[in-house]
C-alpha cells in the first residue's frame, strides 16, 4: 500500500490571550469543577466524552516519521542549558512535550478553556486570590508510582527557582504552592495580581517527579530519559540524529475525555536534518511522512515532482 504524505503551507499559529474577565466554571464551591474558562462559559459539560474535533474511534497503530532542523543534546526541556530534543521541547518549533503532562489540558476549539488531566477538579477562592487543584487518584508516573500533590508543589518551586526564566515570569505573582490535603494543592496569588491569566498558566504547568529529581540533578542536561507520565515515552535516543517515542500501552489517561481519540500512532520518530534542501529531498523520497513548508518560493517552484504529480504527496494550504 502506498504511503500518503501531506504538506501544509502556512504561518505558525500563535496563541494570544484574549481580553476580558475570567469566568471559572468551578466558581467558589469547595469540591470544584471539571474545568474553567478564562472567557465566558465552558463549552464541554462535566460528562463530556471527547473533544468535538477528534474521532473517538480512531484506530491506533503505525509509525509517523517527522523532520526537525538542527540538532539536540538534551532530554531536559525545562532549563536553558543544552538544546532539547524534538517532541520534548515546549519552547521549540511545534511546542510539544510528549513525555511530561500538565495539570489540565487546553481545548483546541475554545479560547483559553482548560479541562482536567492530572488534576481532576479545580476550585477558586471567593476572592479569586487562590486556586486549588485536586489530583486524580489514577494519575501515575511511568514507573507506576502515583502522581501526588507534593509532586505538583515541587514542580512549581523547582521550575520557578531553577527552570527557564520564562517560568519566573509566568509565576511571578504566585506566592506559593501549598499542599492542603493528600491530593489537593492550592496556589496562592499575590495581592494585585492578574488573576485572569494566572490560573491558565498554572493549569498548563508541566508536572515533575519529586522523587526522581531528588535523586537526580534538575538543572543539568541529560540524554537519559527522565521519569515522566505522558502517553509517550522515549524509546530510542540517537543524539543529534533522531529520537523515537513509543506509545505507552494502557496509559492511565488514554480514555479520559481530553485524550480519547488522540495520540494514535504507536511510534513517533523525529529525524534531524541540518540542510533544508536535503530535508526536502528526503521528503520526496518517502523518508518523512509530514512536512510544513514555510518558504513561499519553495512552495511555488519545488513541488512539481513525480510523487506530487501522481498523488503520493498531498498538498494542502492551511
Amino acid at each position: 500500500m502506498n504511503a500518503v504524505f501531506i504538506v501544509l503551507l502556512g504561518p505558525l499559529l500563535l496563541a494570544a490571550a484574549a481580553a476580558g474577565a475570567a469566568t471559572a466554571a468551578g466558581g467558589d464551591d469547595q469540591a470544584g469543577r471539571h474545568g474553567f474558562a478564562i472567557l465566558g462559559e465552558l463549552k464541554y459539560p462535566a460528562d463530556f466524552r471527547h473533544f468535538d474535533y477528534v474521532n473517538p474511534d480512531a484506530p491506533k497503530g503505525g509509525t509517523v516519521r517527522l523532520n526537525y532542523h538542527g540538532s539536540y543534546d538534551s532530554l531536559n526541556p525545562f532549563i536553558l542549558k543544552g538544546v532539547a530534543a524534538a517532541g520534548n521541547n515546549p519552547f521549540g518549533a511545534g511546542g510539544s512535550v510528549l513525555g511530561f503532562q500538565p495539570l489540565m489540558v487546553a481545548a483546541g476549539d475554545e479560547p483559553d478553556s482548560f479541562y482536567g488531566l492530572i488534576a481532576e477538579r479545580v476550585a477558586f477562592a471567593d476572592d479569586r486570590r487562590a486556586v486549588t487543584f485536586t489530583i486524580r487518584d489514577t494519575a501515575k508516573w511511568h514507573d507506576g508510582t502515583p502522581i501526588t500533590a507534593d509532586d505538583v508543589a515541587f514542580s512549581f518551586d523547582t521550575l520557578k527557582s531553577a527552570g527557564r526564566p520564562i517560568y519566573r515570569v509566568l509565576y511571578q505573582d504566585v506566592l506559593e504552592a501549598r499542599v492542603v490535603g493528600p491530593r489537593r494543592v492550592r496556589f496562592v496569588f499575590r495581592d494585585g495580581a492578574n488573576t485572569r491569566d494566572l490560573p491558565g498558566h498554572i493549569a498548563g504547568m508541566p508536572v515533575l517527579s519529586k522523587a526522581y529529581y531528588t535523586a537526580n540533578t534538575f538543572n543539568q542536561t541529560t540524554l537519559e530519559p527522565p521519569l515522566a507520565s505522558g502517553v509517550y515515552r522515549v524509546a530510542r535516543v540517537d543524539a543529534g540524529r533522531s529520537i523515537t517515542y513509543e506509545r505507552v500501552r494502557g496509559h492511565w489517561a488514554e480514555n479520559l475525555p481530553v485524550y480519547r481519540g488522540r495520540f494514535n500512532f504507536d511510534t513517533i520518530r523525529f529525524d534531524y536534518y541540518k540542510d533544508r534542501e536535503i530535508e526536502l529531498e528526503a521528503f520526496f523520497a518517502g523518508k518523512i511522512d509530514f512536512r510544513e513548508e514555510f518558504t513561499s518560493k519553495s512552495w511555488a517552484t519545488k513541488y512539481d515532482v513525480p510523487p506530487v504529480r501522481d498523488g503520493r504527496i498531498k498538498r494542502a494550504v492551511l
